[in-house]
């Protein structure tokens, strides 16, 4: 019987690896990576170690919805919020997930807008509104003032001098823009006062005639109706006769080409006491000089008359006083010859008519119906950038700034520089996340990046830029560490430096989602779904490198003086790092390894060196070929820093893998192994096979 033919391939060699690097879920990766890990860290670079313990839990925040730092630690808890340990009074919340924000001595919780100082302990919010509860009085501020005097009972206890306010029910066209309420500004403030830019002085001007209707003075010119409504307040400038030109009256009735004001109208008569002299009052004349010498200066021009008991009937009717002096008027009428008459005659003014009469509004007011909101749009996303709130909206396909140094005016247009700002945007597809970085703000959506330029409503400019973005549901991931923006993409992890996005996570060939991360000693720390397992990764930028630590799940973090407080999956509140008393369980995987050579091999011993602390345990593990157990080669316990040699049964291989689990805090150096040659036997095709 014939044997088959096995060429030996002789020769003995060690290999040594002595400089670590993390985590590689590739095919194919470097003898000194790891095909999977746990709880291990760069902290002893080159050597691979265990991880620092996490810090002892500080507290358990039931139904966790946010965590912040300002001074001292801020977190929500169902619908209260906590600032240093302590419920803040008065500040409660929707229950859901929160975005959290500081500006200045301000905390900002949204959805709710709800305002925390955290140097005065005062609660406020973005919105308010004031109900009418009484009458509301719109005055002038001056005469002619294009501002507005809102007095309201109460209206100063609800806003503040340069607040943006809509005046909603008010339905006058000072406060309207195409026929929606228009966005004042408080520039002033008093006692039960707003002042607003408005023009309210609403006005008639032309040919008026007035005649007494019941109590009040009817006032009727074409179109004046278009001006004024009931309970508005009037002024009447031009009328000759003084006693007409009343001010402060109000409208107490409204018709076609007519308004009635509150001011009875004053029907004078004078009645024949000394002679009266009917004469032409120039020769050729079509006008009638009617003169008593104690006439005195009862009428005006303007005035219409009725006269009565004149000896020439042509002057007994109605008149409209066309000029008037001290004991005389002038009249419509030609007179050949003049007369006088001695007795029986009487004037009396019934109206009064005249052009160039105006009717001005000085104030108005209203009974209900009227409320005064400071407002602001829903947000998606929302953070701080030079001493503003900046945010976005999907739905409105909009990005908002508040004013400057006030982070509850979003409506604010003075044409000044501490102005709120508003613009539209046109890419496509929904926000996924904003933040302040490197001096301007990103907002992303999931291939699109813009950015912001300027300092100042009248520069600012939005750019656009096709590049990867954040993944929808991964905003908690945008975090800065070492001075670098780093999230989750729809590819993976990104860093970014404000030029381009890079692509940092090959490495990791699982898929990423759901990020939610911290930073700290320069380091990333990542939560998130791998491949739709909670896992927490961390990146070490100064090696690049990835480890994986545990399952730990980042429901919210926060960062304060190099420390990283997280709140975890079951609600407690901790530190990344700490003095927990906890045994850390460990692991790590080497990927296949060939050892420089495609033909059989024979494994015969491992060499390990260990720097293990008190209580440390280490378990090494051979696995060869398609052999789905794992073998124990040895297990080390010592606190002695040595190379420990761990024998191994020989076994023919093609490729090999090596594992090491243990607890305790445990740093590997370097690891050796010893290679013995085969054969090639495996690697040949047999020619009956070939086709």
């Amino acid at each position: 019987m014939s044997l088959p033919f096995l060429r030996s391939i002789t020769g003995i060699r060690e290999r040594t690896v002595g400089q670590w690097g993390g985590l590689d879920e590739r095919l194919i990766i470097d003898e000194n990576a790891f095909s999977a890990m746990k709880n291990m860290s760069t902290r002893f670079f080159p050597a691979i170690a265990t991880r620092l313990p996490r810090g002892a839990a500080q507290q358990t925040v039931d139904n966790p919805h946010g965590l912040y730092w300002k001074n001292h630690l801020f977190w929500v808890s169902g619908t209260q919020c906590y600032y240093d340990g302590s419920a803040v009074d008065g500040m409660t919340v929707t229950d859901g997930d929160k975005q959290i924000v500081g500006m200045g001595a301000y905390i900002v919780v949204f959805p709710d807008k709800k305002i925390f100082n955290t140097a005065t302990g005062e609660v406020t919010a973005i919105d308010a509104a004031y109900t009418q509860s009484s009458t509301i009085t719109f005055s002038e501020l001056s005469a002619d003032s294009v501002f507005c005097k809102i007095t309201a009972t109460g209206i100063d206890d609800v806003f503040k001098a340069h607040d943006g306010v809509k005046i909603e029910g008010v339905n006058d066209k000072s406060f309207l823009v195409e026929g929606e309420p228009a966005t004042k500004t408080i520039s002033d403030i008093g006692t039960g006062y707003i002042v607003v830019p408005a023009v309210i002085q609403n006005s008639f001007v032309g040919k008026i005639s007035m005649w007494a209707s019941g109590s009040g003075t009817k006032l009727q010119g074409t179109g004046i109706h278009e001006n004024f409504g009931v309970n508005d307040i009037v002024k009447v400038v031009g009328a000759k006769d003084d006693a007409l030109n009343v001010e402060g009256k109000a409208v107490t009735a409204v018709g076609a080409d007519y308004i009635v004001i509150d001011s009875p109208f004053q029907s004078k008569s004078y009645t024949q006491s000394q002679n009266v002299i009917f004469s032409s009052y120039y020769e050729g004349s079509n006008l009638t000089r009617i003169y008593a010498s104690d006439m005195g200066d009862l009428f005006s021009e303007g005035d219409k008359v009725t006269i009565a008991g004149c000896t020439n009937a042509a002057y007994n009717g109605s008149f409209i006083v066309k000029a008037a002096g001290t004991n005389y008027i002038l009249v419509d009428g030609t007179l050949e010859t003049d007369f006088t008459q001695q007795s029986g005659l009487s004037i009396t003014r019934t109206s009064f008519e005249h052009a160039g009469v105006t009717v001005k509004r000085t104030s108005f007011t209203r009974a209900s119906g009227i409320t005064i909101k400071r407002t602001s749009q829903d947000f998606d996303f929302v953070c701080e950038h030079e001493n503003r709130l900046w945010a976005c909206s999907s739905e409105n396909h909009e990005v908002y700034a508040s004013k400057l140094g006030d982070p509850t005016n979003w409506n604010c247009y003075e044409g000044i520089s501490t102005d709120s700002y508003t613009v539209t945007i046109g890419s496509d597809g929904d926000f996924t996340g904003c933040c302040s970085y490197m001096g301007q703000v990103l907002f992303f959506k999931e291939q699109t990046i813009h950015m912001l330029y300027g300092n100042k409503p009248s520069n600012y400019q939005l750019s656009e830029m096709h590049m990867p973005g954040v993944r929808e549901g991964s905003h908690r991931s945008l975090c800065v560490a070492n001075q670098t923006l780093y999230y989750i993409g729809r590819s993976g992890v990104y860093r970014f430096n404000g030029a381009a996005p890079e692509k940092i996570s090959d490495q990791i060939t699982s898929e990423l989602s759901e990020g939610v991360a911290g930073a700290q000693d320069g380091k990333l720390y990542l939560s998130c779904l791998k491949d739709g397992v909670r896992a927490l990764l961390v990146y070490d930028p100064k090696y690049q490198t990835w480890y994986h630590e545990d399952g730990t799940q980042f429901r919210h973090t926060a960062s304060e003086g190099g420390k990283l407080y997280y709140i975890d999956g079951t609600g407690v509140l901790q530190t990344i790092t700490g003095d927990s008393t906890d045994l850390i369980k460990w692991s790590i995987e080497s990927g296949d390894l060939r050892e420089s050579s495609l033909d059989q091999k024979y494994i015969s011993k491992a060499k390990f060196s260990l720097w293990m602390d008190a209580g440390a345990e280490a378990n090494i593990f051979f696995r060869f070929d398609e052999d789905p157990l794992w073998h124990r080669a040895g297990t080390v316990h010592s606190v002695t820093a040595k190379t420990y040699n761990i024998p191994i049964v020989p076994q023919r291989c093609g490729r090999f893998r090596w594992k090491m689990e243990g607890k305790g805090q445990v740093k590997l150096l370097a690891m050796g192994i010893t290679v013995e040659g085969g054969s090639e036997i495996n690697g040949n095709l047999h020619s009956w096979f070939r086709k």
